[in-house]
């Protein structure tokens, strides 16, 4: 666990350096953040060794056993072809097993900064809370999955931009890498609706449902996608969320629903462009925490929540930014109270991760690099 809280410390050091370095040269430095962000977690993650993460191991034997061997065969019975011919190419070009570890790492770090750097207001709270929400932890565990997370996500940022061909695009490759990528068409449904209060009631209606049809629903993705029937099998279903503890996911649920009240309460003093990206959000939140809430110890609807609660990096500093910013106080009391609240925010955020550090969750301590 030290490795972990020491490189975040770095980060912080650094971080506050280019911060102190913009206020005194006057030049905008915000972007500036994703270089030791990437520098100092991502190579971390590349450089992992394959004991780090609990299924870290698994990627690597499936690497190395399929010794680069990609034909329309071979694609055509996979169950992640875009994965496999990743990982075919990956191996033509070193076959050693850490070889896509590394490669895995850095196309999810780099679409993380790509993401964060499209959407965030605030680059540093969006990076930190990357870490401190535990997604970087989870991502050096479930990588394929988070790559595919990585992936659609990109796709979404040209939604936002009204590029729905180039959304599908990424849509498709993501579904390619891994199955459950298939619930971003629901993140598609989301952005296309023209949200109040009733709509808002009728989502939160349809997905506090789920727990009466989630049986059929569980039922009908296993036929569609068979490889995941492990999933609920009784005795990994319980390994699992051993290792991944998402039966503490709960509280952090209800921490979410703090900026969701937040939120709901700024919408509509919102500018309309602003309100429109701003409701999206909200939507996709609230799918997310009404699922944190009724599935927390569900290890698949768990897997699918993440593709919704990622947008907690991006939706915080974006609630408590617009909170102030509604408000009727002076520009200057605008700033104190928005970084005060922001900085006491990120201080929250390190208790769970050093909860879920010290209760070794995912697999990722003791961390260990493949080069010793």
């Amino acid at each position: 666990m030290g490795i972990y809280l020491l490189s975040f410390s770095l980060y912080i050091l650094i971080a506050l350096v280019i911060k102190l370095y913009g206020n005194i040269a006057n030049v905008i430095t915000k972007a500036r953040y994703l270089i030791p962000f990437f520098l100092i977690f991502g190579l971390m993650a590349m450089l992992r060794s394959q004991f780090v993460g609990v299924d870290t191991n698994l990627y690597t034997i499936l690497f190395s056993r399929m010794q680069g061997q990609i034909n329309v065969s071979t694609l055509a019975n996979s169950k992640f072809p875009l994965y496999d011919l990743y990982s075919g190419l990956v191996f033509k070009i070193n076959s050693s097993p850490n070889t896509i570890i590394i490669f895995n790492s850095l196309i999810i770090m780099v679409g993380i900064c790509l993401i964060i750097k499209r959407l965030s207001s605030n680059i540093f709270v969006s990076t930190f809370l990357f870490v401190s929400l535990y997604f970087y932890f989870h991502s050096l565990n479930i990588s394929r999955q988070y790559m595919a997370l990585v992936i659609l996500w990109i796709g979404i940022t040209h939604l936002l931009k009204g590029k729905d061909f180039t959304f599908f695009v990424y849509y498709l490759m993501a579904c390619l890498v891994h199955s459950t990528a298939v619930v971003g068409i629901l993140i598609y449904v989301l952005y296309k609706i023209k949200w109040n209060k009733i709509k808002y009631c009728f989502l939160a209606m349809i997905v506090l449902i789920l727990p009466f049809m989630i049986k059929d629903l569980l039922n009908l993705f296993i036929k569609i996608f068979p490889s995941y029937s492990f999933y609920t099998d009784t005795e990994y279903g319980a390994t699992s969320l051993a290792a991944q503890g998402q039966g503490n996911k709960i509280y952090l649920t209800l921490f979410y629903i703090c900026f969701l009240i937040i939120g709901f309460l700024v919408q509509k003093k919102l500018t309309k462009d602003t309100a429109k990206r701003f409701a999206f959000y909200n939507a996709v939140v609230l799918v997310a925490v009404i699922l944190g809430l009724i599935f927390s110890k569900d290890v698949l609807m768990t897997r699918i929540e993440f593709y919704f609660s990622i947008l907690m990096i991006i939706y915080i500093p974006e609630s408590v930014i617009n909170f102030f910013k509604v408000s009727e106080m002076s520009l200057i009391k605008k700033l104190n109270y928005t970084n005060l609240t922001l900085a006491a925010v990120l201080l929250i955020t390190l208790v769970p991760m050093i909860y879920q550090l010290h209760k070794g969750i995912d697999g990722v301590i003791p961390f260990s690099i493949f080069l010793n």
